[in-house]
This record gives structure tokens, sequence and C-alpha cells, in this order.
């Protein structure tokens, strides 16, 4: 019987995938947890478990994605989310800041706001001042974006398809009156009417059916639905399996070992570390031999206000017709000084 003989002290779990032609997948996915203290990541005494499913923060489908499941056969590259808040330095309210972070040699810059509404004048709609805040919870809420479903006809109904749960999105210029503006922009493209449609600026995980993930999964069709599924689309794209904002997708994979900074995204303001250097390693026994396969690093959840970082890796096998062949997958672990 298969089983996992897990010689590291993270997390794993395992699985049996199907790949786009239907051949059998054998995928382990492996989570470490550390806390970082000092400006020094630390192996946690308590370990995240790999996640199965999608995660919300709270209802499905309508709320903040976050975390992603992470039982996948191929990422093109590694997904860099954050969970937390913004913070105004030194914990003096502001009306606005802006909130960076750093991973290697990218930089992502967003511009966070008070709470701002849409006021009704004699020339149309105007926005508010934002009001002063301390500190702000990052979730696409308070991204650009939003579903309009205040007509009853549904044609003139809509919703912003990269971010339909986000805040700003109308099809008529009255619907927004004492409505909420986004909170988090980016500052090379921010609202500037009611017509605008920048691009929704967030730090955390996009869910499946936004685009533009959802181009990714390739045609579904009648003749697919009758023909082909469950499997995926012949013309599916990997990087439907990437999750994070599209400029904190990593491609190739992260390593360990890059820099991080993060500025305005923590109570003191600033928190810089690297991220840890792992070495994994996999054996597993197929039809009485031993296979040597590799992981790559799929995502890297930063976690600002514990603080903390989480890193899962995945490792997939061909094992078509031969599962009932698999018997033991060992996983080991050598640090990299």
């Amino acid at each position: 019987m298969l089983q996992l003989d897990n010689r590291t002290p993270y997390e794993a779990e395992n699985a049996v995938l199907l790949d786009i032609d239907g051949s059998e997948i054998w995928v382990v996915a492996v989570k470490a947890t550390f806390d970082i203290k000092n400006g020094e990541p630390e192996l946690a005494d308590e370990q995240e478990p790999v996640c199965l499913v999608d995660e919300y923060f709270g209802e499905p489908g309508i709320s903040s994605l976050k975390y992603e499941g992470e039982l996948v056969f191929k990422k093109p590259g590694t997904d860099v989310a954050i969970n937390g808040h913004a913070y105004a330095p030194h914990g003096r309210p502001v009306s606005k800041l802006d909130a960076q972070i750093r991973i290697g040699d990218r930089r992502k810059t967003i511009r966070v706001f008070g709470d701002r509404y849409w006021k009704g004048s004699i020339g149309g709609l105007s926005i508010s001042s934002p009001q002063a805040f301390t500190q702000m919870p990052i979730g696409y809420e308070r991204a650009f974006g939003g579903t309009d479903l205040s007509d009853e006809d549904p044609k003139k109904q809509g919703a912003e398809a990269r971010n339909p749960i986000g805040a700003g999105f109308a099809m008529t210029e009255a619907v927004l009156k004492d409505r909420p503006l986004p909170n988090f922009e980016d500052p090379a493209d921010q609202v500037k009417s009611w017509k605008s449609r920048p691009n929704p600026a967030g730090l955390g995980f996009t869910c499946k059916h936004w685009e533009p993930r959802r181009q990714y999964i390739g045609t579904c069709d009648q003749d697919y639905i009758e023909n082909r599924l469950p499997l995926y689309p012949l013309d599916f794209d990997f990087r439907y399996f990437l999750g994070a904002s599209p400029d904190l997708t990593f491609s190739p994979h992260l390593k360990g070992g890059e820099p991080v900074e993060l500025h305005n995204l923590t109570s003191d303001g600033y928190l810089a570390f690297h991220l840890p250097r792992v070495w994994l390693g996999f054996r597993t026994s197929l039809e009485g031999r031993w296979v040597n396969h590799r992981g790559t690093l799929g995502s890297v959840v930063i976690e600002p206000d514990a603080p903390r970082v989480v890193m899962t890796w995945q490792t997939c096998l061909p094992c078509h017709r031969k599962t009932f062949e698999l018997e033991e997958t060992r996983i080991f672990e050598k640090r990299v000084v």
C-alpha cells in the first residue's frame, strides 16, 4: 500500500491526478512554515497543513482567497501572496500611504487610501477626501472591482471580471453615489472617474474564475462537455494554476535565499529577511525500483502580522496504469547554507 515516509519536519500530502491526456500522475506537496524572528526565519513549532482545497477569508466565492489548494501537478512559476494589513508609519493616522514588497529584484508598490466615497455634485460624481486610518486589511474586497445587479434587466447587469468582489465598479454613474471607492490602487493606474477601469491592485491570491486566470482553462464548449469532461481542455494553459497577482508570479521558480523587504506592511513599518533555502529530495518506489525526483517551489505566502512565511513545494511522477505499483515516497531534506 502506498505511503509517505516524510523525514522532514514539514507537512506533506499526496494524490494521484490526471494529466491533460488523461494519464495518471503521482503528486506530492510539502509545506514548510517559518516564523520570522529578528529578521531570521526559524522553523515554526506549529506547521501549517497542506491545503487540499481553496480556503477563503469568508464565504467561498464572494470573499478573498486566503490559501490556494496545493495539490497541483504543474505550476509554471512561483506564486507570492501576502495576507495581513497595511500600517500607518509609527501608528500615526494618515489618509494615504504607499506599501511596498520587494522580492529579489522585483518591487511592487500599492497606494493605500483611507475610506473614500463617491459624492454627488452638479457636474456629476466626485471623490471624497480619504478618511484617516492606522491600519487597513489586505483583501480584494478593497481593490477595484465589484458586481452591479442594481437593474432588474440581466442585460444591464455586469461585473468586473478581474475582481467581482471589489469596490468601485458600476454599469451606470447613478449607482455609485455614496458608494465606496477602492482602498488599494496602483499609483500609476488610479481611479479618475466613475468610468475608470484600473487594474485591481492586490497582494493576495486571485480566484480561478476571475480573469485573467479563467481564460487559461481553455475551450469549454458543448463538444468539450460531451466528449472530454472531466479531463482538462486540449488547449489548457498551465498558467491557470498560478493564483497570485500577475506581478507577483515568478518564472522561473524561486529557489529560496531571495531577499524580501516589506514597507508599511507591519506595525513596525519595515520587515526584511531572506526566504529560507530548503533542498528537498524525493525517492519513490515504483514497480520495485527507486526513482529520484525533485520538487519546485510553487507558492510563498507571507503573513507579516505574525510574522511568518509559508512555502509549498510540489513534485510529480508519471504513473499511468502503475498506481498499484506505487509503494512508497520518501521525503528528505538537506538544508543549504
